[in-house]
């Protein structure tokens, strides 16, 4: 559906996919991390191996805000379609009923 010039339904797809995306990454980036930390932990337990580890950890706040910040991108786009098809409608309702064509 097109309203004001937008394609609602595509921003709302567009929405869903960032979203879908954003939870993607985070499982990719619990993966990584997982994978690293059972390295360490079992194969490569030198001192260097284990601050490689920690210097790794240190990035996953960083990582976890980025997946946040994604996520709210993708929040916006469907709230902003649906929001754009409700102001479209009350629109077209308020004419209808004020204006007879």
């Amino acid at each position: 559906m097109g309203t004001f010039g937008m394609n609602t339904e595509e921003v709302h797809k567009l929405g869903v996919a960032v979203t879908d995306n954003a939870q993607d990454f985070g499982i990719n980036n619990k993966k990584i991390y997982d994978i690293v930390s059972g390295l360490v932990h079992s194969h490569f337990t030198s001192p260097e191996a284990i601050a490689l580890e920690q210097k790794l950890n240190s990035f996953q706040p960083m990582l976890n805000e980025m997946q946040a910040a994604l996520n709210a991108q993708g929040e916006h786009g469907m709230t902003s379609a649906r929001r754009t098809e409700q102001t479209s409608d009350e629109l077209s309702s308020m004419v209808a009923k004020n204006f007879d064509f």
